[in-house]
């Protein structure tokens, strides 16, 4: 019995050793990091610009899987489902782990059980961008248009779930309008079809709008930051609009599969924290009006859950149902 017991002391000091040397050897070959989005998206642009110093930082590649379809589904089971070793990580706009489970009545994969919560790499504001014809030169214009004809505008949004149908949902909530809500897989359609005037506006993070909004494509209506941005200066907020409350930004983040040793998850947020501070992207964020604020992952858990019970709260307000 006691030298049973021997045996299994001695396996367990002996796994977690190897899980000790595995962390502090970590990464020993390339990490994939899926983005469960189409390319050319706000969380592909933003994820890259991260994924490319973190491969940089730690002297490994870090290899983008774009697996987009369902809102962004396909790729975080995936992820889900995969080996808690860290080479399969994902990077993620966080609506999907906070408002998933309000909105679909059955998921297959947990959006916070299934996944430990690594670090914040990025938040942005959203911004409404409309096709140049529309009449509308502002958000009042907007709401006035679609108050004077309802069900009128089409509205395109990137996916159930994410946030800039929460935003259309809370728009068309406060402001007592009807804007027919047409969903697409990811921005990317969702803004073509704006700029051929197919879908007449979106909400859109302004991480991958300015060179349209410059080139004329597209309008700039509203910008949903507490106040205005330097990147479009003659832009008005929400709440110049009429819209209190919604003042709201996208923020993206990675998650590693639960069960990850922690000393991996820590050594990421580590890194995470460290290229921040790198000048070129530093600079690479401003000019896409992103900011990053490193958080631990204890802070980013709590953040985390503040940000699942707002949006708990918007879904209530604005009346959307569990699908």
């Amino acid at each position: 019995m006691i030298q049973s017991s021997l045996h299994c002391l001695v396996f367990a000091l002996a796994a977690l050793a190897s899980l000790s040397a595995a962390a502090q050897d970590y990464p020993a070959k390339p990490v994939r990091v899926v983005i469960p989005w189409p390319a050319g998206g706000p969380t592909d642009v933003i994820g890259r610009l991260m994924v490319n110093k973190l491969s940089e930082s730690l002297g490994q590649s870090f290899v983008v899987d774009n697996r987009g379809g369902a809102s962004g589904m396909i790729g975080s089971e995936a992820v889900a489902r995969s080996a808690p070793d860290g080479y399969t990580l994902l990077l993620n706009s966080g609506s999907t782990h906070v408002v998933y489970p309000g909105l679909f009545k059955s998921l297959n994969f947990d959006p916070v059980g299934d996944f430990a919560p690594v670090g914040i790499v990025g938040t942005t504001p959203v911004v409404v961008v409309a096709h140049p014809a529309l009449p509308a030169k502002d958000m009042k214009q907007l709401i006035a248009y679609a108050r004077a004809k309802p069900g009128a505008l089409n509205l395109a949004i990137p996916g159930a779930g994410t946030l800039p149908h929460l935003i259309s949902e809370l728009v068309n909530s406060t402001a007592k309008v009807n804007m027919t809500m047409i969903p697409y897989k990811g921005t990317p359609p969702a803004l073509t079809d704006v700029m051929s005037g197919n879908a007449h506006l979106t909400y859109v993070s302004i991480a991958t709008t300015l060179p349209l909004i410059a080139s004329g494509k597209v309008r700039a209506l509203g910008i949903t930051s507490a106040k205005r941005v330097a990147a479009l200066p003659n832009v008005p907020t929400m709440t110049e609009a009429g819209l209190d409350g919604l003042e709201v930004f996208t923020w993206f983040g990675i998650w590693a599969p639960k069960g990850t040793p922690v000393r991996i998850v820590e050594r990421l947020n580590a890194e995470i924290a460290k290229v921040a501070d790198d000048p070129a992207l530093k600079a690479r964020y401003a000019d896409i009006s992103t900011d990053l604020e490193p958080m631990g992952t204890a802070r980013f858990a709590q953040f985390f859950g503040t940000e699942s019970r707002k949006w708990m709260k918007v879904l209530e307000t604005a009346q959307v149902k569990p699908e």
